[in-house]
This record gives structure tokens, sequence and C-alpha cells, in this order.
């Protein structure tokens, strides 16, 4: 696909997330949208680490298919689209963190909260089914990870991560597979 494609069936989503960052960064929970250099930091080192790991499978391990699927990941999401991120964790993690203020002291709610976080979670890990099973189910503990993380050092932060994480997937892969 071509960025207009992917940028023409993303853009309601693309608005739907800027919309909600207007709301929040205009509510009582614009602290939400902060961004953390310690944040910034500890990521930087996680995605090295993820990053060289990476770099190790594919250039000594991993199967000829495996590299061959990969190769294929350009021709699905173009790079620019990747910009674009941010949309998932303000229209998923943050809801979610709000609704979970705004109920704190209601603990009969609490079994309703935990299970919209469970179905969040599932709907946002099926949304990555073109990625394949394993990807599902790892993208299926996004939404809990990025709610304790966008907590602890702000949603700016995990937005930008987010961003920073699949361009070095993206570019790691296209290097990796010579495509």
């Amino acid at each position: 696909m071509d960025f207009k494609q992917v940028a023409e069936g993303l853009f309601p989503c693309w608005c739907m997330g800027l919309w909600m960052m207007n709301l929040v960064w205009n509510s009582d929970h614009k602290d939400l949208l902060r961004v953390s250099k310690e944040g910034l930091l500890r990521f930087a080192r996680f995605l090295a680490v993820v990053t060289a790991a990476r770099v190790f499978y594919l250039s000594m391990i991993a199967p000829d298919a495996v590299l061959e699927s990969i190769r294929h990941v350009g021709d699905v999401i173009p790079w620019p689209t990747m910009f674009g991120v941010f949309w998932e964790d303000m229209c998923h993690a943050v809801p979610l963190v709000i609704l979970g203020r705004m109920i704190a002291d209601n603990k009969w709610l609490k079994p309703f909260y935990i299970a919209l976080i469970a179905a969040m979670s599932m709907t946002f890990g099926a949304m990555h089914s073109y990625e394949g099973l394993q990807a599902v189910a790892v993208l299926s503990l996004y939404i809990p990870f990025t709610m304790r993380l966008g907590q602890k050092y702000g949603f700016g932060t995990v937005m930008l991560c987010h961003i920073a994480y699949d361009l070095t997937t993206f570019f790691t892969f296209k290097l990796m597979t010579g495509s």
C-alpha cells in the first residue's frame, strides 16, 4: 500500500486521537499528557537492547522464511504513517486511565472496570492480527502496560516512545532484510 491509501483509512483515527488529546489537554487530566525525560531515557536504553537483540536474531538465527515474511512489512504499512500511532494510546489507554480516576472510590465498579480493560486489550490485540497470532497475544498486553507507564511517565512520553519503537522496528527490519 502507499501512504495515501493508508492515510485515507487512518485519517478518522488520527482526527479522533487529536480530538482526544485536545479534550484531555483542556481538562483536569492535563497531567496525563506530560513528557518525562527520565521515561524517554529509560525507553531509549530498552530500545537499544531490543534493537541489538533483533539484529543478532535476524543476522545469525532467523530462518529464511522469517526473513522473507519480514521483507513484506514495508508493503503493508508505509513508514511515514507510523507518526500517527499516537492515536492508539490516546483512544485506548488514556480514556481507561481517566475512567479509573473517576471511579477510584467506587469499589463495586472495579470488576466492571477490569472487564473493560480486558475487553479493550483483546480488541487492541485483534486489531493487529495482520502481524500474526504472536503479535495479537503480545499486543493484548499493550493497553494495561501503557496505562501503567502513562500514569508514571505521562502519555506524552508513551506516545513518543511508541512512535520511536515502530520506526526503529520498521527500519531495523528493512536494513536487516535488504528490502
